[in-house]
């Protein structure tokens, strides 16, 4: 199945940063989404809506995003905002291109701070994802696709 989740700090990195480093972390999002769609039940719809950068149709495919988000620790089991995601991509990326980790982190906050805690987890996790792209493009993050 091919799938790419676009969202999170975690896929949006600059272009100084290594390519090995890249491949690692789009063999992991696709892993992750991989195991997301499976266990949320996502449509195919949804699985395409992804795929094209768009909102996923339906709830279960927003919780793909929820799901993946807490296997990257950016995101709490209760559905609030990890204030201090830890993984060794971040570390990864932190030594590869400290530009790129201080965007990353400026975006992740931001986000961090402005987005709402929905009562409903996969809700929160798509207006995450959201501003993740929207703060990322300001400062010249792009998306990583996992094709």
């Amino acid at each position: 199945m091919k799938l790419l989740i676009f969202f999170a700090v975690v896929i949006v990195c600059a272009s100084a940063v290594d390519q090995a480093l890249k491949d690692e972390m789009k063999e992991k999002l696709t892993e992750y989404g991989i195991e997301c769609a499976e266990s949320e039940k996502a449509t195919p719809e949804d699985i395409e809506a992804l795929h094209n950068h768009k909102p996923p149709v339906t709830h279960e495919g927003r919780c793909v995003i929820f799901c993946v988000s807490k296997k990257l620790t950016l995101m709490n089991e209760d559905g609030t905002l990890n204030t201090t995601p830890h993984s060794d991509w971040i570390q990864k990326v932190k030594e590869n291109d400290v530009e790129a980790y201080e965007k990353m982190r400026n975006v992740y906050h931001t986000c961090a701070d402005t987005v709402e805690i929905k009562d409903d987890a996969c809700d929160t996790s798509l207006a995450f994802a959201q501003c993740i792209k929207e703060e990322g493009n300001k400062v010249g993050l792009y998306t990583v696709s996992a094709d």
